[in-house]
């Protein structure tokens, strides 16, 4: 016998409520047929009672889902004598759960789709959620991630401890959090850039409180960005050298080339006698030769920016400055000069190994020339290294220089600071230049009368 409600669930008259167990299977949907057999039959015989879900074709083809329950009925001698069985439409609360599921897999593509990478986790930092943008910073899809903690993906970091105590914060307040232009080292070792908000999130079911969180790369707008910078500083770098190359024009090619043209001019008169002409022709040689070593100096200026002829190789420091030891052996034993250097957290460089050396052999030629008189002259170079930059330092106890009077030409080109003794004012311009060229920064720091430090950085690639 079948109940009114059973009936009507099987699209039944009311009229004839007896159906046999083969009339029932008839309603039972083709591919679940096997299934319900199978199950129906096991546990009622092992236990006496069974429950499981299936759909049911009604006779005017109407597919409806149900859920089904039966157990046995015994007598007194413990036979099996009857069934007796509940049945529950559950088509709509299916329906539901399909289009809920439907909607999710929606959503999970959408956020699949988009290129900003977003996530959830709960307060112990297990990730409850991410999206393949997400993932793929790991070298893992999404499923692989899930339920992992960042640890467990990449080694603990600076960076995952700052990411975790952000998490907490939103998780505890439940305000809102921005990270502007923060750094993020994927699974392939490269440092990528984001903008990140993070917020509170209540994950559905458990309720469980979590952070979500929105990541969009800015990488390649920070690069863009520092290579307009870049270009931005080798423009106004290239208005100071044509600066420089308008003064050695207008100052140290036009004053022997107005020399060299008076006294041409001058041999030219007729009443010269050969005294006279001799002078005339020994000052014009001098003239020529001041001219010829302008030139020259224009030359190398030119050559050390180009770099032209230079090829990077593996350089110790160490080595540079035994080179320049051996160098100038004699100058360091006639002068007194001490050289002290420490390398012990960076000695080595991959860079030109040429400019290196006349960097640290034109400032120790500096620190010696320019020394105290009744000073041996001492010269501390060391190396630090500070994240991805090389710092060195060159430290000595000489003369020094004004810098509040003359610090925005200490690298200029022909600038000299002290007059009484003998040089160019090509040594500095010529270290900046280099330093410049090899992607490089140099400052000073100087005290009169109580040395000079000068400080040069090197990004390394």
């Amino acid at each position: 016998m079948w109940s009114d409600e059973t009936c009507k669930i099987y699209g039944l008259s009311t009229d004839n409520k007896i159906h046999t167990r083969e009339e029932w299977e008839e309603f039972i949907h083709p591919d679940d047929l096997e299934y319900v057999r199978k199950v129906s039959n096991e546990e009622l015989t092992s236990q006496g009672y069974t429950a499981f879900h299936h759909r049911i074709r009604r006779r005017n083809g109407d597919i409806r889902y149900v859920f089904s329950q039966a157990s046995l009925e015994y007598d007194t001698y413990g036979n099996a004598i009857g069934l007796i069985g509940a049945v529950h439409d559950i088509t709509e609360t299916r329906k539901a759960e399909e289009a809920l599921a439907q909607s999710e897999s929606n959503l999970r593509l959408i956020m699949d789709l988009i290129p900003q990478s977003i996530f959830a986790k709960d307060i112990e930092g297990t990730y409850l959620f991410v999206n393949k943008a997400f993932a793929s910073l790991y070298g893992v899809t999404p499923e692989e991630l899930v339920g992992k903690k960042m640890s467990d993906s990449i080694p603990e970091s600076g960076e995952a401890k700052i990411f975790n105590k952000q998490d907490v914060e939103v998780i505890a307040t439940g305000n809102r959090i921005s990270i502007p232009d923060h750094t993020f080292t994927d699974s392939k070792g490269n440092v990528r850039s984001f903008n990140t908000i993070k917020i509170p999130f209540i994950v559905a079911g458990p309720k469980i409180i979590a952070s979500l969180g929105v990541s969009n790369e800015i990488t390649e707008q920070k690069q863009v960005e520092e290579e307009r910078t870049k270009m931005i500083a080798d423009i106004i770098q290239r208005n100071k050298d044509l600066e420089q190359f308008s003064y050695i024009v207008s100052h140290n090619l036009r004053a022997p080339v107005a020399n060299i043209m008076g006294l041409s001019e001058i041999l030219q008169i007729p009443e010269l006698n050969n005294e006279e002409q001799g002078r005339l022709i020994t000052d014009l040689g001098i003239c020529v030769n001041k001219l010829d070593e302008v030139i020259i100096d224009i030359n190398n200026v030119l050559r050390f920016k180009s770099k032209e002829g230079y090829k990077k190789e593996n350089i110790k420091f160490s080595k540079i400055i035994d080179d320049i030891k051996i160098g100038i052996e004699a100058t360091i034993k006639n002068e007194g000069v001490s050289i002290i250097t420490e390398f012990s957290q960076v000695d080595d460089l991959f860079t030109l190994k040429t400019y290196i050396h006349s960097i640290f052999h034109n400032l120790i030629s500096n620190s010696i020339k320019y020394r105290q008189l009744g000073i041996n002259p001492l010269i501390e170079i060391s190396s630090a290294r500070n994240g991805n930059t090389i710092c060195l330092t060159f430290k000595d106890n000489g003369l020094g220089i004004d810098l509040a009077k003359c610090g925005a030409q200490v690298f200029g080109l022909y600038k000299r600071f002290h007059g009484h003794i003998e040089g160019k004012g090509m040594g500095l311009f010529m270290v900046k230049t280099q330093v410049e060229s090899l992607g490089g920064k140099i400052s000073i720091e100087s005290e009169v009368n109580k040395g000079t430090i000068f400080y040069i950085e090197f990004e390394l690639n």
